[in-house]
């Protein structure tokens, strides 16, 4: 078991999670079923990450829920531990297949030294053809300035967000009031995001997590829990 995933106890899972939170309160598991109205079956079931035993996924996820407000957790940040453990159980692993190497052919070489002297010949001809035109006529190139260069493009440079995983980390990302996005990635994978004004960020693993906003490296806030929530990055930030 690696020491980050130990921290955040994303290897046992959620069950695992609430229980050891449970605990830490002094909370009994019969005080939660009488809390949340939730057999104590299906509590324990959840403890023990058997969701087998329960009725289905929406079920899954509506008692993780009341569990985790029972005992005074977030269950919007306790979903994000349940999702990236889940995550992190079902994703295959990433592979990555090598191209075949084609042979050259053996009579490459003299078709290239071909090539290279039909390139000397015509530039000669050019440059010679130019030699004898009237200079005056030809016309004379003018660089743009930087400020014509901005009325050009008009537009503003976009917003690069790099994300690097130490280890396994879950991350939801929404650009620009997209659609959100969810990715996995895997220890020593990074990914990177391009926007024009703003992203919204949250992530399952923050210890493991680190981002890079146009370069410059974030210092991220930690929560106890390991998982950050809405983390906005703006345009504005870069000035």
């Amino acid at each position: 078991m690696k020491t980050s995933e130990a921290k955040t106890g994303l290897s046992d899972g959620v069950g695992e999670f609430l229980r050891r939170e449970r605990e830490l309160r002094h909370i009994s598991l019969d005080d939660v079923a009488e809390r949340t109205k939730i057999s104590r079956r299906y509590l324990e079931a959840i403890e023990e990450s058997r969701y087998d035993l329960l009725p289905g996924e929406t079920f899954v996820r509506g008692f993780i829920r009341s569990y985790a407000k029972s005992v005074g957790l977030d269950p919007d940040e306790t979903m994000l531990v349940y999702t990236q453990a889940r995550v992190a159980r079902e994703a295959p692993l990433l592979r990555v297949d090598r191209m075949p190497v084609e042979p050259r052919p053996r009579n490459a070489r003299p078709l290239l030294w071909l090539l290279v002297a039909g390139l000397v010949i015509v530039s000669g001809a050019f440059f010679g053809i130019v030699r004898h035109l009237d200079a005056p006529s030809l016309p004379r190139l003018k660089w743009p300035s930087r400020a014509e260069i901005a009325n050009i493009s008009g537009a503003a440079a976009p917003l690069i967000l790099t994300a690097v995983a130490d280890s396994d980390t879950w991350l939801r990302i929404t650009i620009d009031a997209k659609e959100p996005q969810e990715i996995l990635l895997r220890a020593g994978q990074s990914t990177k995001w391009v926007g024009k004004e703003r992203f919204d960020v949250s992530i399952g693993n923050i210890r493991a997590t680190h981002l890079r906003f146009n370069g410059r490296e974030l210092a991220l806030p930690l929560p106890s829990q390991s998982v950050l929530r809405h983390y906005i990055l703006t345009r504005d930030m870069l000035q």
